[in-house]
């Protein structure tokens, strides 16, 4: 067939034009991709200004409240004064409306966590033992209403692991929650932790939250036969314990499953963040006379006033109000046996104050505790990154911050 033949020619020409088509289209499909790159790059932006957005608000609503429930609970308990009955019914009810106050902040705060909970892991050392202690407190009064007693005994010293405290504080308050919900009046629930050299171990017992028993052997046999955590494929289990698989799943844990008369208890088994030095906390008889002495750093009068009140008895204070005078203080006082510094210092971060502690060899053995509502994550992880042992979160329930401070201090 000649070169020059008319059909020859035709196809060519539709050949030409095809490919000029497919590079307009590829041309056009590029400028679409990059589109949705910038729109998903401004939606990131976005939810990242929302969520600080929600942390600031949760903060200053936190803050206020830290010294209305501190000071409720002080007169309530008789701390400030003889009350007749009367005040004391008007102060339950205070106190019941500021927790129920907090659960709805934190769940404010929780919005945009539960959102992104496979895309915002920030694994760090922490306490789970304190996340425990957040989880049990926030549901306390919905406990009290339904008249369910939660029976939690913490252990007397922290118990470290490598976690994310957004995910782990999520499961734990889901969970006690839907056990919680489970129970009738004047029932109860019980939480254990028990630690190996190194693995921790968490329990809620007498919990009902499986309903369907069918569902319960199905979920028993699957453990029972290959000893590991339920597999993520299988059906009809129930929200609570699929989150629980999820989270354990990237905590490197398991999950287990124990029937035990009408109910069950759900035990979750993490590893142990293992530090010798933080292991042996409380076993320095040499230095236990000297652990009687904690030095505030704080420019919230509100605040220093109801840690006074709540710990004066117990230990010597030394209060400063600045980074600077925290520092002179220190000259004198460096047999602190505890810092509480809070994070947000106006005269310097908080967090940099930690730092430079922890950089002072004369200064470096002293724990400190970070002060503040409502922490942002990053700075929580900062704040670890730091130094900082752990952290006491506003609003202070006043037995909790003694219980506490008494693990660390002997």
């Amino acid at each position: 067939m000649p070169e020059n033949d008319p059909r020859i020619l035709a196809l060519e020409s539709e050949l030409a034009e095809a490919r000029s088509a497919i590079k307009r289209n590829e041309s056009e499909l590029e400028r679409r991709m990059a589109e949705l790159d910038h729109i998903k790059t401004e939606i990131r932006k976005v939810d990242f200004i929302k969520a600080d957005l929600i942390e600031n608000l949760c903060h200053e609503l936190r803050t206020p409240l830290a010294s209305v429930r501190g000071y409720a609970e002080l007169v309530s308990k008789g701390k400030m004064g003889e009350i007749n009955e009367k005040q004391d019914r008007a102060l339950a009810i205070v106190l019941k409306n500021i927790d129920k106050m907090l659960v709805l902040i934190d769940g404010l705060a929780d919005f945009s966590k539960v959102q992104n909970f496979r895309n915002t892991l920030n694994f760090r050392k922490i306490d789970l033992v304190n996340v425990l202690r957040e989880s049990v407190s926030a549901l306390a009064t919905k406990a009290i209403e339904r008249r369910v007693t939660v029976d939690f005994a913490p252990p007397a010293r922290p118990v470290f692991i490598n976690a994310d405290h957004s995910q782990l504080n999520f499961l734990f308050t889901n969970l006690i929650d839907a056990a919680i919900k489970s129970k009738k009046s004047e029932d109860s629930i019980k939480i254990t932790v028990d630690f190996s050299q190194s693995d921790v171990t968490v329990a809620v017992s007498n919990t009902e939250i499986l309903f369907d028993e069918a569902v319960a052997e199905k979920l028993l046999e699957r453990i029972n036969r290959d000893g590991s955590a339920i597999a993520r494929e299988t059906a009809d289990i129930v929200p609570e314990l699929m989150l629980a698989f999820e989270v354990l799943k990237l905590h490197r844990g398991k999950l287990g499953l124990r029937k035990e008369g009408s109910g069950y208890t759900v035990s979750f088994v993490i590893p142990q963040f293992i530090e010798d030095d933080i292991a042996d906390f409380k076993q320095a008889p040499a230095r236990a006379e000297k652990r009687r002495k904690i030095m505030i750093a704080d420019d919230d009068p509100d605040c220093i006033s109801l840690l006074k009140t709540i710990l004066e008895s117990d230990y010597d204070l030394v209060v400063t109000n600045s980074a600077s005078s925290m520092f002179k203080a220190l000259e004198t006082h460096c047999d602190s046996s505890l810092i509480l510094l809070d994070i947000n210092l106006a005269e310097i971060d908080g967090i940099a104050v930690c730092k430079m502690l922890k950089e002072k060899k004369e200064y470096a053995g002293i724990p400190v505790l970070m002060i503040s509502a409502s922490l942002q994550e990053f700075k929580k992880q900062r704040s670890l990154e730091a130094g900082a042992l752990g952290f006491l979160e506003k609003p202070f329930q006043t037995d909790k911050v003694s219980e506490f401070i008494g693990s660390l201090i002997v």
